[in-house]
């Protein structure tokens, strides 16, 4: 792990008291001063990197007393920091313009924060929300970004002081988002033709359809379509109907009320499919259940929607990652190494959201992580400890907290059948003997 140590020597005030005499209490005062110091390297353009850390300096503002005093660091690319304020009748509400970063110390005036964090919240500044929407060609630095520390004292209300803003000339990102399949969402009768908007995603969370893999932008989803006239549609994100011939709707016209009939029977059948909000229906006579519908947008000139009775049950995976023996050490989880990974992964069939498989291992000292996909070395959200050396020693049939990090769990195994259990709903891991896990 790499840190940018990109602000001046720390520039600290001495603390000191208002009250003189013994037996009095230190009395606080508000603090006048506040200073993020100025980096020396302000005119260039700093380069993120996955894993680094950047680090930040500012004066100790003087309270008069001794407490923890906690930092936040705010950035913007706007020309200037501007608050919230709530509207009134006669004046409309602002909304802040500034993201907020919380370091990785945060009661400390030399600090760290996250490449990832500052690289998230730029990339989302400019519509970038997720793996496949960062452009393959990267985006151009983002100029003249600006920053300051607000710092408070812990259980002083009103003790918050805002520093100077200092402008860095350039930050370039990188893609800082896990790269896990996407999501588009079935629309219609069968889910009462709710609004597929953001404020209703909570609605959608058992019609959604899975990218079938990182980029491929087809998507897989069973649903249980009730008997009789159904109509229904996708929508590849939750931003409202839409309109006419147009995203994120996509149906077999572009308009709406162009409708068209479909059979469905145990054979998958494609359809032609377009933006717009067309809708597909069953007829009078469907006798209701399952189907499985398989949305293929991979061709902006020809998408195809296929449909075919009964439910699939999709297999995700998690894949296990350590020293198991001699001949499995530490194999970089990446697409290179796939063949590798067939023989440990964790599965989730039928998205359950909890991840199990049983090998058998020969006795041996194991160190392991877990990771989401086979993307490369890294933090993985699935740790045992947030730096590397952090390894906690487990319990067998005991569950265990997951952090995000690179540390491992380890522990003594005499040899033979060992299940492993990844629960991401509640994010713990558990190991135990095969003959206890059953």
């Amino acid at each position: 792990m790499k840190k940018l140590y990109i602000f001046s020597a720390l520039a600290v005030a001495t603390l000191g008291f208002t009250a003189c005499e013994d037996d009095k209490e230190p009395v606080y005062s508000a603090p006048t001063e506040f200073v993020l110091n100025t980096p020396p390297m302000a005119n260039q353009t700093l380069i993120l990197q996955e894993g680094d850390l950047v680090n930040f300096t500012c004066s100790q503002p003087d309270y008069g007393v001794s407490l923890v005093t906690n930092y936040f660091l705010d950035m913007t690319t706007a020309e200037e920091f501007v608050e919230a304020e709530e509207g009134t009748e006669s004046k409309p509400a602002v909304e802040s313009n500034y993201y907020t970063l919380t370091p990785v110390t945060a009661n400390q005036a030399n600090f760290d924060v996250k490449a990832e964090d500052i690289a998230k919240l730029l990339c989302q500044s400019i519509g970038i929300d997720g793996f496949s929407s960062y452009p393959e060609n990267g985006v151009a630095p983002f100029e003249n970004v600006k920053f300051r520390v607000r710092a408070n004292l812990t259980g002083i209300e009103g003790s918050e002081i805002a520093s100077n803003v200092v402008s860095l000339a350039g930050i370039q990102v990188y893609n800082p988002f896990p790269a896990i399949p996407r999501f588009i969402y079935f629309v219609g009768s069968p889910n009462g033709w709710v609004e597929p908007s953001a404020g209703n995603a909570d609605a959608f969370a058992d019609w959604m359809l899975e990218e079938t893999g990182v980029g491929t932008d087809v998507y897989e989803g069973s649903f249980e379509i009730p008997a009789g006239e159904q109509y229904f549609r996708f929508y590849n994100a939750l931003k409202g109907w839409g309109g006419d011939n147009a995203l994120p709707s996509i149906g077999p016209h572009g308009v709406d009320n162009e409708n068209e009939m479909v059979t469905i029977t145990s054979e998958p059948v494609a359809h032609t499919a377009v933006p717009g909000k067309g809708a597909w229906y069953t007829s009078t006579d469907w006798a209701g259940g399952a189907v499985t519908f398989t949305v293929d947008l991979s061709d902006p000139s020809a998408y195809k929607v296929t449909m075919a009775a009964g439910a699939t049950v999709k297999e995700n995976y998690v894949y296990l990652c350590g020293d198991f023996a001699d001949n499995a050490k530490w194999v970089e989880p990446s697409e290179g190494n796939a063949p590798y990974y067939e023989d440990w992964r964790l599965i989730d069939r039928g998205g359950t959201g909890i991840y199990t498989n049983t090998f058998d291992i020969a006795a041996h000292e194991i160190y392991f992580r877990i990771y989401p996909a086979l993307t490369g070395w890294g933090e993985t959200p699935y740790a045992g400890g947030v730096n590397d050396g952090d390894n906690v020693g487990i319990t067998l049939g005991q569950a265990y907290e997951c952090v995000t990090g690179v540390g491992c769990w380890t522990f003594n195994w005499e040899g033979g059948q060992l299940t492993f259990t990844l629960d991401t709903n509640t994010g713990k891991m558990t190991v135990a003997p095969a003959s206890v896990a059953e």
